[in-house]
């Protein structure tokens, strides 16, 4: 019997990046065309609070295993752009 662990909760984080495109499509009527800057604009902003957050939680148990330190956060952001 495989001791494997159920990591579905690491998904938990990423859901509100994936409700930001439909949100804006049904709530401000935002076309793709309309959203293509945050293709980078996205990455650009999360990507430096990784490194900040990485700096004040560095060592923290949550941080470390929960956030993966930070590349949940990290494919969240990539999943929205």
């Amino acid at each position: 019997v495989s001791d494997t662990k159920n990591e579905w909760e690491l998904l938990v984080p990423i859901i509100p990046f994936l409700l930001v495109a439909p949100s804006l499509k049904l709530l401000a009527g935002w076309e793709s065309v309309e959203a293509a800057f945050l293709i980078v604009v996205v990455p650009l902003l999360i990507f430096p609070a990784i490194l900040v957050l990485g700096q004040l939680y560095n060592g923290n148990e949550s941080w470390k295993h929960r956030y993966k330190e930070g590349g949940i956060f990290a494919l969240g952001s990539l999943a929205l752009s």
